[in-house]
């Protein structure tokens, strides 16, 4: 039978990380500059032309927006089960979703420790399908509620980020993530372990 060893506990004090705002705010200016003449043009357009279907047309675009985020939010901690469950030995029978009881934030845990590799993977990969690639199509498509929309999820990974720059640090062969006997439901961060010693 094994056991592993924790070396380190490694613990945040908030999901919320504000180096990223400076980042997010710079990503918007550009695009405004980009998109200047264009978005100016569909606002005098929307309120020269102003009618109650051009009113029910943003307020639908923005619904669907809300609704995209909230679905958005599901989607997020399934992709961070989803890679960790390509990285763990049991797939994704080691992955648990729940929601934090303090915050009502929505979470991913996965049972067995990672390598550092899928533990860094598994971390960052929402923040590029919902946040990197949205924001890029946005610039490429003069999109503002795409620009929006990934700016939202590039700042709701946050956590996420913060993570990760802990696990980079890190340096050595060891496991990172997973539950143990120790593990607390309030516990916002991840344990360091050694690799799995066996006991005759």
């Amino acid at each position: 039978m094994g056991s592993r060893v924790i070396i380190n506990r490694v613990e945040l004090k908030s999901f919320m990380n504000y180096r990223l705002l400076p980042i997010i705010l710079l990503y918007n200016i550009i695009f405004v500059i980009l998109y200047f003449d264009f978005i100016t043009l569909n606002f005098y357009s929307l309120i020269e032309d102003i009618s109650i279907h051009s009113v029910l047309y943003v307020l639908l675009k923005y619904l669907l927006f809300m609704v995209a985020w909230i679905v958005g939010i599901f989607i997020h901690e399934f992709i961070h089960g989803f890679t960790f469950a390509l990285f763990g030995k049991y797939g994704f029978k080691s992955v648990r979703f729940g929601i934090e009881k303090g915050t009502f934030l929505f979470y991913t845990s996965f049972l067995e420790p990672l390598p550092k590799f899928g533990f860094i993977v598994g971390g960052i990969m929402p923040s590029i399908i919902l946040g990197v690639i949205p924001a890029i199509l946005a610039l490429i498509f003069g999109d503002f509620v795409l620009a929006l929309f990934g700016s939202i999820f590039l700042y709701g990974a946050g956590g996420d980020f913060l993570m990760v720059e802990k696990a980079l640090k890190i340096k050595g062969s060891y496991l990172f993530g997973g539950e143990n006997d120790e593990s607390e439901e309030d516990f916002l961060g991840f344990d360091v372990t050694e690799r799995e010693v066996s006991h005759s």
